[in-house]
């Protein structure tokens, strides 16, 4: 069997986050109102009140995008280039990233006879605004695993 050399392209190490984060693609209409000061129930409630197009755990995050998984839904098409990145559990939330998919796979399960089909997508972020950088570097260093913080922005 013939192995297959892989070449790491990403400009920025990716990390596990220390705390279950959430990737959420929002629908054309709906808008997740501020989540400070709700408990974790109402963050629950209005995330799922926002109606998210894609909504999932972060697996991986680093400077210049994000994996996650989440369950596919039916005409799932990909209009919406703007993801938000959760964390309830620290009143985190940025909002309104663009994006670029990279990659949007099935996810192969040992459960076949399942209904749910369970998905990966990876990103890459592309215009981010200062303020979102800099959020963006608050939660690397604050909520994953192994972090060191890299000296400039690219």
């Amino acid at each position: 069997m013939q192995k297959i050399k892989y070449t790491e392209r990403r400009k920025h190490k990716r990390y596990a986050t220390r705390n279950q984060a959430i990737a959420m693609v929002k629908s054309e209409s709906g808008k997740l109102d501020s989540i400070s000061k709700m408990s974790k129930g109402e963050v629950g409630m209005a995330v799922y009140k926002s109606r998210p197009h894609k909504l999932g755990q972060i697996l991986n995050v680093g400077r210049g995008g994000l994996s996650f998984s989440y369950i596919s839904k039916e005409n799932q098409g990909d209009k919406i280039d703007e993801i938000d990145i959760l964390l309830a559990d620290d009143d985190f939330y940025l909002e309104n990233i663009q994006f670029k998919t990279i990659l949007d796979t099935s996810l192969e399960g040992d459960n076949t006879l399942s209904p749910l089909e369970m998905k990966t997508q990876s990103i890459k972020f592309i215009n981010m605004t200062t303020r979102q950088s800099l959020k963006l570097e608050y939660f690397l260093k604050y909520h994953t695993k192994h972090y060191k913080s890299e000296t400039a922005f690219n």
